[in-house]
């Protein structure tokens, strides 16, 4: 237990504690609290004996350095023995549950009234302890006064509500300090606790241990790449339609070169992902077509370049002049007749074509 004295005086300290110990009482020396300087600490603690049984006050005053003496505060100390409680609830073992074997998550606990017998909430602060039983130290704590929802008076019984979960396999009891019932001032013996290790006494019930093992297994995934034959692009032949004229033949020569991609398969001896395999792959299609469009351009290109010349050489041969063949014409001999030589008909002589590429047609004579 901590006590605390405050210095009400400035430039002050606590100089000396004074006051009246029962048996068994100790103290520590005072030491400043650091958060508030006008405040010094010192801590007590009280063993009993069986001859103490019954209430054992503590008072004490603090001394300051300037000699002033503080109030004197007494505290009462109420020693028992457990099994010799005169508490009407434990001489009459008054019916409490759940006992025995529990759940480690049991949060409600009922203790009944006798009959005739009720109990208020004390303005006094105490304490409903659950104890391990094997250390005698407590495990949870319930104040009767603070906490409410916990601790709650009812006219017919006690409620215990519990917030903890219990450790597996162990041993409890439920323990109630002097002033549970009511407060210690009355020096009634309902006022005295019920501190006897056997009254309500409870277990929980042990959990088989669990052993978590983790494997690991390994799978081993095997891929084999097999070396896929890429069709090369064929060579593509074009042939022009024969083109003819009258008079005029002109010869068109068209020259395809072929082209040949050639293909190299690598191969590794090394296996690699298959997204590399298909990336490859993909590669591939999108250079084979784009040099197959390549090659389909120059022979379009070519043939247009052809059938431009071949235009501009029927335009020139279009616009020159027409070639007439002429024949000079002789008599035979001066001898011939005058009438003969009169009916040579010029028209009849030479006839001319009016169309372009035509040759003379006949010459007749009439002799």
């Amino acid at each position: 237990m901590i006590i605390r004295i405050r210095i009400q005086c400035p430039n002050a300290t606590l100089a000396n504690v004074i006051g009246v110990y029962p048996s068994g009482f100790t103290q520590s020396s005072t030491f400043m609290d650091p958060y508030d300087l006008t405040l010094y600490n010192f801590q007590v603690s009280y063993s009993a004996n069986v001859n103490q049984v019954g209430q054992n006050l503590f008072c004490f005053a603090g001394v300051d350095s300037i000699g002033n003496q503080g109030d004197s505060t007494c505290l009462r100390f109420t020693v028992q023995i457990g099994s010799d409680s005169r508490n009407t609830l434990y001489i009459n073992n008054a019916t409490h549950y759940p006992t025995g074997l529990v759940s480690k998550y049991q949060s409600n606990w009922t203790l009944l009234y006798p009959t005739g017998v009720s109990f208020t909430r004390p303005s006094t602060d105490a304490f409903i302890r659950f104890k391990i039983a094997s250390t005698n130290e407590d495990f949870a704590t319930y104040s009767v006064v603070k906490q409410l929802d916990n601790v709650n008076y009812l006219s017919d019984r006690l409620e215990i509500i519990s917030n903890v979960v219990f450790q597996a396999g162990a041993q409890f009891y439920i323990s109630f300090d002097p002033g549970v019932f009511l407060p210690i001032a009355t020096c009634l013996r309902d006022s005295m606790g019920i501190t006897d290790a056997s009254f309500w006494t409870f277990q929980t019930s042990s959990e088989p241990s669990t052993t978590s093992s983790t494997s690991t297994t390994s799978v081993t995934t095997t891929i084999t790449l097999h070396n896929r034959t890429v069709p090369t692009i064929r060579t593509l032949a074009t042939t022009l339609p024969p083109t003819s004229t009258t008079k005029q033949i002109t010869s068109i020569s068209t020259t395809t070169t072929g082209i040949t991609t050639t293909i190299k398969t690598i191969s590794s001896d090394s296996s690699f992902p298959i997204s590399t395999a298909v990336s490859i792959t993909i590669g591939s299609l999108i250079l084979i077509t784009v040099i197959t469009l390549l090659i389909i351009h120059l022979l379009r290109r070519n043939r247009m370049n052809s059938l431009s010349k071949l235009h501009d050489n029927i335009s020139k041969t279009s616009s020159s002049p027409e070639t007439v063949q002429q024949y000079r014409l002789t008599t035979r001999t001066a001898a011939q007749l005058t009438s003969q030589v009169e009916n040579i008909h010029t028209a009849d002589i030479v006839k001319l074509s009016t169309q372009t590429h035509q040759n003379l047609i006949d010459l007749n004579h009439k002799i």
